[in-house]
């Protein structure tokens, strides 16, 4: 009897041929996978369920669109585990605990408490990355021990009438996150300015007010007296959620610029015009870019982008 990696279900239908096909009911949801047989055999899963069932709950995978691959080394493949990696979800404990707090917050009601039994039903463990309600419950105790809600009780499946609330010393810790934090509102665009780039540069922020964020151009912004360009470049890259980098006309800030988000940890968007990318440095073209023919293409693609891989 084949077990389904992911949910740890019996399968009840697969091909020997070419590839492991089936389908699992994942929280509500009815998802199908297709493996190649080679992959079906070697996934680790323990390591990523919880990014496997928050990524599928939330939009951000669909399995159904083509065959998986684990660890493809065929680029026209789809490979799962790279794209796990590279995936914008929660991965450490410290984002994990940030996700899961604002996404508890976001589900208060208007006197601050968490109807926790409610979200439970609506599958919140899962779609907050977590592999178990136990490693759920380790965090809920966590955020009470640091005074951010006053949480007490077991975390089961069924709920039992689990409410809490979140208290001030909470609160601010949300502000702090959404201000310039991981879930902070801002958008960092680095790229060349100069008067070619005019339309690319409204293209960009176009996308980035269109899906919900506040895009920072550091020409634009009011700098204090007492900071220098560098610094203020700095703190904008430091208190945005992401970072675009446009490559068109190879300015060695974007590089830097780019560079440091990625060394911060922050998600990075890559575009250059078609025309301009035969010309880019030899380390950044095996990054995947959005390499546009037009302004109205790249608005586009980085509203289609920014959607899938950043909200």
């Amino acid at each position: 009897m084949k077990v389904c990696p992911i949910t740890s279900k019996a399968i009840s239908e697969y091909s020997r041929v070419h590839s492991v096909s089936y389908s699992v009911d994942i929280n509500g949801k009815k998802v199908y996978f297709q493996f190649c047989e080679k992959c079906f055999y070697k996934i680790d899963f323990d390591r990523y369920r919880g990014a496997i069932f928050g990524l599928i709950l939330n939009g951000k995978l669909d399995p159904e669109k083509q065959r998986i691959h684990w660890d493809s080394q065929n680029k026209d493949e789809f490979d799962l585990k790279k794209f796990l990696d590279e995936s914008n979800h929660p991965k450490t404990p410290k984002e994990k605990f940030d996700n899961f707090l604002l996404k508890l917050f976001k589900h208060r009601d208007g006197r601050g408490i968490i109807n926790y039994s409610k979200l439970l039903k609506e599958s919140f463990v899962a779609k907050c990355y977590f592999n178990s309600f136990g490693e759920a419950e380790i965090y809920l105790k966590s955020m009470d021990k640091r005074g951010f809600v006053e949480y007490s009780g077991s975390l089961t499946p069924e709920g039992g009438g689990i409410y809490f609330p979140i208290t001030y010393e909470g609160l601010n810790y949300i502000v702090q996150l959404e201000e310039n934090g991981s879930e902070s509102k801002k958008c960092f665009i680095a790229m060349a300015f100069d008067s070619r780039t005019l339309k690319i540069r409204e293209a960009i922020k176009n996308a980035i007010i269109k899906t919900g964020f506040r895009p920072v151009v550091i020409d634009e912004e009011n700098i204090d007296s007492d900071q220098t360009i560098n610094d203020a470049i700095i703190a904008g890259i430091k208190n945005s959620k992401f970072c675009i980098s446009d490559f068109s006309y190879h300015r060695n800030g974007v590089y830097f610029e780019s560079g440091f988000a990625l060394g911060l940890g922050k998600p990075v968007i890559y575009c250059c015009s078609e025309e301009e990318f035969s010309k880019a440095h030899f380390d950044i073209k095996p990054l995947q870019h959005i390499i546009y023919k037009s302004e109205d293409e790249l608005e586009k693609r980085l509203i289609d982008k920014i959607e899938a891989w950043i909200k």
